[in-house]
This record gives structure tokens, C-alpha cells and sequence, in this order.
């Protein structure tokens, strides 16, 4: 029996797959999706690209704009989503220096920044992709209500408020407390 709901012309589907236990597979989810005709995006990257490609036209107005305003030019919607997530997953672990770490807090600017230029429509599935991703940094981070991060990069009190979190943990969390430490 066919459980497929009847397609309509003009436009296209997509799928999601995610596990969140050990008992699912991420294989048959994807399985699934092969036989609904949906075509599967393996990565973070490729699932925000599908995810923006119906706004592909306002995405790339966006980008444009973010460029004048002194963003680099190799900096995408997609791209910032992706390493955005890579970090929020990383961050326990964080081997970079605290340089790198604001460095790639910025990435998040460049999303917020994104979003407030988009249409109603585009804003909310740029808020649905980097929910996932925040709740895992807002978990794996702790308020810097000490202002470890202050004496590396100057963060002014109405900044985002992922400028005001650190690791919790890893070597990016045990040199800021040695640094606070010996100061």
C-alpha cells in the first residue's frame, strides 16, 4: 500500500532523518526517504542548502548585502550555518585558541544578521535550522558572567547573546581559568 501523499507540480519535497536513540537508524530513515522520491542531504551543509534553496533568490540578495556591510566574500547563509553547527558540537572539546573561538562566534553574527534582513517565511526556516545547533552550544557552554572572554575580544553588553558563553569544559575552558587564574 502506498503511503506516499500525492505530489503536486511546481514545487519540491523534503525529508528529514535524525536519530535520537540508539534503537533508531539513520540507515532506514534515509531508506524511507530513497522510496518517497526524496533526495537525502548527508550533511548539515547540504540539508541548510536544501533548506534554503526554495528562497535561493533572497538568500543570494542577503549575502550580497552582508558583503557590503564588510562581511568576506567566500561567506555564505549555508556555510555559516554549517560551521556554526560544527562549533556549538565541538565546543566541549574546543582545541582552537580563544582567537579562533571569537572567531568562530562570528559566524553566528553572520546568521542573526542574515535572518534580520529575510522575509517572515525565510527567517523562520533560518530559525529552525540553527535551533539544534544553539540549544547544543547554550548545553555545552556556562554563562561567562566573569568575562573571561573580555581581556581576548571586546564584547559590548547587546551583543548576541553567544558572546556571553564559554566552554564548560576542554582546553579552551582550562585556559581561560588558568589565565584568569595567574592574572
Amino acid at each position: 500500500m502506498d503511503t506516499a501523499a500525492p505530489r503536486t507540480s511546481g514545487g519540491f519535497d523534503l525529508g528529514y532523518a535524525r536519530v535520537s536513540t540508539t534503537r533508531q537508524s539513520l540507515e532506514r530513515q534515509l531508506e524511507a526517504l530513497t522510496v518517497a522520491g526524496i533526495a537525502a542531504a548527508t550533511s548539515m551543509d547540504g540539508c541548510a542548502r536544501m533548506a534554503l534553496m526554495a528562497d535561493e533568490d533572497e538568500v543570494r540578495l542577503i549575502e550580497a548585502a552582508m558583503r557590503e556591510t564588510g562581511w568576506a566574500e567566500f561567506m555564505s547563509l549555508a556555510g555559516a550555518l554549517r560551521m556554526w553547527t560544527r562549533l556549538s558540537h565541538e565546543v566541549e572539546a574546543y582545541a582552537g585558541t580563544i582567537d579562533d573561538y571569537t572567531n568562530d562566534l562570528t559566524t553566528r553574527n553572520y546568521i542573526a544578521g542574515a535572518a534580520s534582513r529575510a522575509s517572515v517565511g525565510l527567517r523562520f526556516r533560518i530559525g529552525h535550522l540553527v535551533a539544534v545547533a544553539d540549544e547544543s552550544f547554550r548545553t555545552a557552554t556556562i554563562e561567562d558572567g566573569d568575562q573571561r572572554l573580555g581581556p581576548y575580544y571586546r564584547i559590548e553588553s547587546s551583543a548576541g547573546w553567544w558572546w556571553h558563553r564559554r566552554p564548560s569544559s576542554g582546553p579552551l575552558a582550562d585556559y581561560l581559568d588558568r589565565a584568569t587564574d595567574t592574572a
